[in-house]
């Protein structure tokens, strides 16, 4: 059986596009929805027009890894999909991803290809991050390609359609790992399954379509400063957990040097969100470096 997890955030229209699509291709697919306290009426559009799926509603935000996490007690299926809010189906494409993961053991977590309900292709895989490429960034060179296949080990999957293997799941103890309140999760996933003996693949043979942000662009103030933040602490955490001393110590130097980039501009031209990102990056680069220091 295949089990599909959807977590959810104040994407009731998104959602309910997504739901149907499942509905229609999908029609024997076990269907979690986890509700991170939304307040924009979805829990109650699931229990009306979606009673065939099961609503998990939390009374507060517990982010893309905490909301999985409940996700995953409830599931039935050897196979889990992690599916966002924010993609709708077009034909079969998840039970025969599913059907091929039965048959390659050795994979712990595929994903199909991504397309924008533009048209218009999206990655699925990314390059592991390093301290090169990041300088690379930082020094405004070319980025390197993304890779055209992950089943060397090189990157990694996407969140967004993630089917992962349950077994393979029991072996990472269950679970994501919540220190990720939302971002990285995935990089971290697809790490700690490369680290137990799995590989990572692509599945060429099918599609998901995929807005992407849905959740995070609808943010504004306070909220958008947050998940920037967010996202900061899961790369120190990343980089913390599987890459050289040096390349963290080398990371924490280029965003010294970005934040107080930012900071200048944000005074001398007024840019006030790139004022606020330099406070933003110096906090969480201040909290990194101690946490990092006092585990020594």
């Amino acid at each position: 059986m295949l089990s599909i997890i959807i977590v959810n955030y104040n994407t009731r229209e998104l959602l309910k596009q997504c739901l149907q699509s499942l509905r229609i291709h999908n029609p024997l697919a076990e269907v979690i929805v986890v509700d991170n306290a939304s307040s924009d009426g979805s829990p109650e559009m699931i229990r009306i027009e979606f009673p065939d799926a099961k609503l998990v509603p939390l009374d507060k935000n517990l982010g893309f890894a905490g909301g999985n996490n409940v996700g995953l007690q409830n599931v039935n299926g050897d196979t889990v999909l992690l599916l966002n809010s924010d993609t709708y189906l077009e034909d079969d494409t998840l039970d025969r991803c599913a059907a091929w993961m039965r048959l390659h053991p050795y994979v712990g977590a595929a994903s199909p290809w991504l397309i924008g309900f533009d048209g218009i292709p999206q990655r699925c895989a990314h390059p592991f991050p390093s301290f090169r490429k990041k300088l690379r960034s930082t020094l405004r060179l070319a980025p390197d390609e993304a890779p055209e296949t992950v089943e060397d080990g090189a990157g990694w999957l996407i969140g967004a359609a993630l089917m992962i293997r349950r077994d393979a799941l029991r072996q990472l103890d269950g679970f994501l790992d919540t220190s990720y309140f939302m971002y990285w999760e995935d990089t971290d996933l697809c790490s700690r399954l490369l680290l137990a003996g799995y590989s990572l693949s692509i599945f060429n043979e099918g599609h998901v379509r995929h807005l992407g942000g849905a959740s995070s662009n609808s943010s504004k103030g306070r909220q958008r400063s947050e998940l920037q933040a967010c996202f900061l602490r899961g790369k120190y955490r990343w980089f913390r957990h599987y890459r050289p001393t040096w390349e963290l110590a080398g990371l924490w130097a280029l965003d010294s040097v970005e934040a107080a980039r930012k900071f200048l501009r944000g005074i001398f031209y007024r840019r006030r969100w790139e004022y606020l990102q330099s406070r933003i990056l110096t906090n969480v680069l201040l909290r990194s470096v101690c946490k990092t220091l006092c585990q020594r």
